[in-house]
C-alpha cells in the first residue's frame, strides 16, 4: 500500500489530486491518503479536507496527524517525537501510533 500524505491546504490538496489521477491512470489502486499537519480547533481545515476527499470517493486513513511544535523539536534534536521533552509530544506520538495500527489491519 502506498501512503499519500497531504496537508489540508489548497496547494497540497491540488498536488494530491494530480498524484491520484496519475496513479489511477496507471491502474494503481492500493493507496490511502493521510492528512497531516492538521491545525487545532477552531480551525476546520482538516475536517474540510477530509470531507472533500471523502466526497471524491478517495480512500483515507481514519486518523490524522495534528500539527505540533513537538515535531519541529524532534527534527531539530534528530530524535523521534516520543523522545522530545514536550507535554504534547505524547499526543503527537499517539497520532502516529494510531496510523500504524490502521496500516497493519
Amino acid at each position: 500500500m502506498l501512503i499519500l500524505p497531504t496537508t489540508p491546504d489548497a496547494l497540497s490538496l491540488d498536488a494530491l489530486m494530480q498524484t491520484v489521477n496519475v496513479l489511477k491512470s496507471l491502474g494503481a489502486d492500493q493507496f490511502r491518503i493521510l492528512i497531516t499537519r492538521v491545525p487545532p480547533k477552531p480551525r476546520r481545515d482538516g475536517q474540510e479536507a477530509r470531507e472533500m476527499l471523502t466526497e471524491a470517493g478517495l480512500p483515507l486513513f481514519k486518523g490524522s496527524v495534528r500539527d505540533a511544535v513537538a515535531f519541529q523539536k524532534a527534527a531539530l534534536a534528530g530524535v523521534p517525537v516520543n523522545k522530545v521533552s514536550d507535554p504534547r509530544a505524547k499526543i503527537a506520538w499517539r497520532d502516529y501510533q494510531g496510523i500504524g495500527q490502521e496500516v497493519i489491519k
